[in-house]
């Protein structure tokens, strides 16, 4: 009898056993899905930055492609404006030069006229003295 209950103990420590390696097998196996679904899940992540990241870029690219346009844009238009008043200013002084000219003529012609009336107002004045 006692080899029968010494028997069953080492049944009953063999199963015990069996039961914690199937426990523990059952364990390690869900540890290794949770990993595994971990590490799908760290990889579609580390892909989504990836992508974002991506998008970020070509944002950037965009937009400052579009400043640049908008740049360019403004230095042709400010280099339209700077050429028109350029020549407008020319314009404006060759209208003067032409003015000045004009008036130098005047002038010219008005000290001649003033050189001869006073001639006249001095040969008339002279008449006039003699009589």
């Amino acid at each position: 009898m006692e080899f029968l209950a010494q028997f069953w103990d080492e049944i009953t420590i063999l199963g015990v056993i069996v039961v914690a390696a199937l426990s523990l097998r059952s364990g390690i196996e869900r540890n290794t899905r949770a990993i595994e679904d971990h590490t799908q899940a760290v990889q579609s992540l580390k892909g989504a930055i990836i992508k974002n990241e991506e998008r970020m870029v070509a944002a950037m690219e965009k937009a400052a492609m579009q400043s640049t346009k908008e740049h360019d844009a403004l230095l042709a238009a400010i280099d339209r404006f700077a050429t028109q008043q350029t020549e407008r200013h020319e314009k404006l002084l060759e209208a003067m030069n032409r003015d000045h000219r004009d008036m130098n003529k005047t002038v010219g012609d008005i000290a001649q006229t003033t050189s001869k009336t006073e001639a006249l107002l001095t040969a008339h004045m002279g008449e006039d003295r003699a009589r």
